[in-house]
């Protein structure tokens, strides 16, 4: 048994016959005028019939009422004129005809009328029961069978020829082997002719006379595959692959061969052709962007149905070929599904799927834009730059979708002529391009170094001054920049980037020991500064930041230096008095140094005793600073027999 539908499925039908001419006789409730006018002509008898005495079938589609009319003629030979038929028509809902495992269970509800019968039953509407009988598959050959195939589908309208009896059970088997669309399309007629006219309303016809030619080629594989098929008589892998794939062809009867061999091909072998083959043998049999739809779903992996006859292809695959072979895939709106694996893939896969997105930048396919919009997307900033070595029209493309993908070390190894094109092209806001100027000052290039300055010159005088503070070697191109911001401004960025001695010593380099200039700068700002840095600088360097600290502190005294004073003198009264300060150095503060009788002048430590005295005095700076200027207890008694010789030095030192 074949279990049916629930409720089952009822049939309209109607009689032709003779009644003082061939017309309508009876027809049940839902045979409108118009269904019967349309079958009347194919109900009479076929003209050219070589034999009168058979009974034939004919099929066709009503397409005005979605319904398909199954039609068997007998003849009448006890009417009154010769010539006269039955024809019993039996009209099928185009949605039930899929329903039909085998189209040879309609069979049995087509009927002769009797002699004298009441025409009543043809008044009725045919419902079949939920359960209906099986048809037991036929043994048909191979090459009757391949023969009618041919004929059916073949390049040309076909008649099957030198019959002498119709092959009835065999075209209800090739019936049934269609896919919906296809049956309901079908259009046969049984009745063998002398000679069939050309009637394009017919896929089928049969002639006695003549002979076939449609066997001269031997039978392919294909062919064999569809025969034995057709004598299975059940739902085949085979079938369901034409049903599910012929569903929604353009060309269901011009393109059966092509989804024969393409099963053949794709399914039935061990070794399936691979995907690329797949899927241009599809594209190339159906360009259209519409046709064959669900089969380039399933190859592309699009439906995640489990109807699918392909396993679930390789994203990078799928990618490949939209990408590749635009030709065939133009217009393919449904392949933008399969960026969702776009991320798996660059997680998976990136330097192939990179290599794959900069052809797609290159060729700019209609779905570049796609593509190269998932990528910018799910790109890691860790790692794109150093994928992108090598691709600079993916690294353009993805840039200037998403700008900050740059601000890694690897920005460092584009071309300063790309990066200045890439900042451009992508719009970098001034907070995006502020951060990628330190991973830039190590490239020695007067263009990236011009254009970063021009776009952000406070932010990059800063970065420039640090770097150097730090001690990191900084090219000329950058360094040479400085001379174009103040002197001022360089003091502020040195006094709020040191933070060490060191770095501190290192940028006054940068203002060229500007006396004038520190002197200038707030006293508390530097007592602050000196009394939290990391006093970590040595030889020259220290002698030269002490003696700048202490030439600003003597040419400007004022409440809030001692801290400098503390830190500086006893260190430059040693050197001088041992002779080992730089002469430079002792520049910068020798105008600054006391001014005494011609016979001391050659006592600079004398002088500089006196000087720091008298800034205390003239300053009224802290007593308690003053007695920490020195450990030595012999230095210490000079500065104290200095201040003491005069009367405010001694009310200095009493308070």
């Amino acid at each position: 048994m074949s279990e049916m539908p629930s409720g089952g499925i009822k049939f309209e039908q109607c009689l032709f016959g003779y009644s003082d001419g061939h017309r309508l006789l009876a027809a049940s409730s839902g045979v409108s005028d118009k269904i019967a006018s349309t079958l009347l002509p194919y109900s009479d008898l076929a003209a050219g019939i070589f034999d009168r005495n058979q009974a034939y079938w004919t099929g066709l589609p009503v397409p005005g009422a979605k319904k398909y009319a199954l039609m068997r003629t007998w003849p009448a030979p006890e009417m009154p004129r010769p010539g006269c038929v039955w024809t019993h028509v039996i009209l099928i809902d185009f949605p039930d005809i899929a329903k039909f495992e085998n189209l040879a269970q309609l069979i049995a509800y087509v009927r002769r009328p009797q002699s004298n019968e009441s025409l009543g039953f043809y008044q009725k509407i045919i419902h079949l029961p939920s359960f209906i009988d099986a048809c037991l598959p036929l043994p048909f050959t191979i090459r009757d069978t391949v023969q009618l195939l041919r004929c059916i589908y073949g390049p040309v309208q076909r008649s099957l020829r030198g019959v002498s009896s119709s092959p009835d059970d065999l075209i209800f088997a090739v019936w049934s082997q269609q896919w919906p669309r296809l049956r309901r399309a079908f259009a046969f007629q049984t009745a063998i002719l002398v000679q069939p006219e050309k009637n394009p309303r017919f896929d089928l016809r049969i002639s006695a006379t003549g002979t076939s030619e449609s066997l001269e080629e031997p039978i392919t594989r294909s062919e064999a595959e569809a025969a034995m098929d057709v004598s299975e008589g059940s739902l085949t892998d085979f079938r369901r692959f034409l049903w599910r794939y012929g569903s929604d062809l353009k060309n269901g009867r011009g393109a059966f061969w092509t989804l024969v061999e393409l099963y053949c091909d794709f399914v039935l072998d061990e070794n399936p052709a691979p995907f690329g083959s797949a899927i241009e043998r599809t594209y190339f049999h159906f360009p259209d962007v519409d046709d064959a739809l669900t089969l380039k779903n399933d190859l592309l992996g699009l439906s995640n149905s489990e109807w699918s006859v392909f396993s679930h292809p390789d994203p990078l695959d799928v990618l490949r070929f939209v990408v590749e072979r635009p030709d065939l895939a133009n217009g393919m709106s449904m392949a933008e599904k399969h960026l969702t694996a776009v991320a798996e893939v660059l997680a998976s896969r990136p330097k192939e799927l990179i290599a794959l997105a900069n052809k797609a930048a290159e060729r700019k396919t209609p779905f570049s834009a796609f593509l190269l919009n998932e990528i910018a997307s799910h790109a890691a900033p860790t790692s794109f730059l150093k994928l992108c070595a090598k691709f600079p029209h993916v690294r353009r493309e993805v840039v200037a979708r998403r700008p900050e993908l740059l601000d890694q070390d690897a920005v460092s190894q584009i071309p300063p002529e790309e990066i200045v094109a890439l900042i451009k092209g992508s719009r970098v806001d001034q907070g995006l391009l502020v951060k990628l100027a330190p991973r830039l000052l190590s490239v020695d290039s007067q263009l990236l170094a011009d254009f970063f300055f021009n776009a952000a010159p406070a932010e990059i005088a800063m970065m420039v001054i640090e770097r150097t503070m730090k001690g990191s070697q900084t090219p000329r191109c950058w360094m040479e920049l400085m001379a174009k911001v103040e002197a001022t401004e360089i003091a502020d960025i040195v006094l709020k980037c040191a933070s060490s001695m060191s770095e501190l010593a290192t940028g006054i380099t940068l203002f060229k020991w500007d006396v004038r200039l520190g002197a200038s700068i707030n006293a508390a700002r530097w007592s602050v500064l000196i009394s939290k840095l990391e006093n970590n600088v040595s030889g020259a360097d220290a002698q030269w930041l002490r003696c700048f600290l202490l030439a600003i502190s003597l040419k400007t005294p004022q409440k809030g230096r001692e801290p400098l004073l503390e830190y500086a003198f006893d260190a430059v009264h040693d050197d001088i008095a041992n002779s080992r300060l730089p002469y430079g150095a002792f520049d910068l503060i020798a105008p600054y140094l006391a001014d005494v009788f011609f016979w001391l002048r050659w006592d600079t430590c004398l002088r500089l005793r006196i000087s720091v005295v008298n800034a205390y005095l003239s300053s009224k700076l802290n007593r308690q600073s003053f007695s920490r200027l020195t450990d030595n207890k012999k230095l210490s008694a000079q500065l104290f027999d200095l201040m003491s010789d005069s009367k405010d030095g001694r009310r200095f030192l009493k308070d």
